[in-house]
């Protein structure tokens, strides 16, 4: 689906297409219309990244069975408490949300026709 650049919040994030694609929200677009006219601009979807404590535990222990005894991962695995997955994740959780921004890669979503300035 399209987008107009007019209907758009000067807050939403759009991606420049030009030779390293950056992200400018639509008020820095609006601030330098000449310098966006001629480019093409699309959507920014932000995708974060999120860590699953439960499958932390279980690639660390997996990786760790062959050198123990046969079971050894079965029954470490038992060992795990609902407590120990909800510590861990809070962990992981504070350290992604920490900078929030670090933590987001943009890509393109619906195109954005430059409707305005012209």
């Amino acid at each position: 689906m399209i987008k107009f650049l007019s209907e758009l919040d000067e807050e939403d994030l759009i991606i420049v297409e030009d030779e390293d694609e950056r992200t400018f929200t639509v008020e820095e677009i609006l601030e330098d219309i000449e310098s966006y006219k001629e480019k093409e601009l699309f959507m920014a979807i932000g995708e974060s990244c999120q860590i699953n404590a439960f499958d932390v535990f279980d690639s660390a222990f997996e990786s760790m069975y062959q050198d123990m005894y046969d079971g050894w991962y079965e029954r470490i695995m038992e060992d795990i408490t609902k407590e120990d997955v909800k510590d861990l994740q809070t962990v992981f959780d504070g350290i992604l949300q920490r900078n929030i921004l670090q933590n987001t890669v943009y890509r393109r979503g619906n195109k954005v026709i430059f409707d305005v300035g012209k």
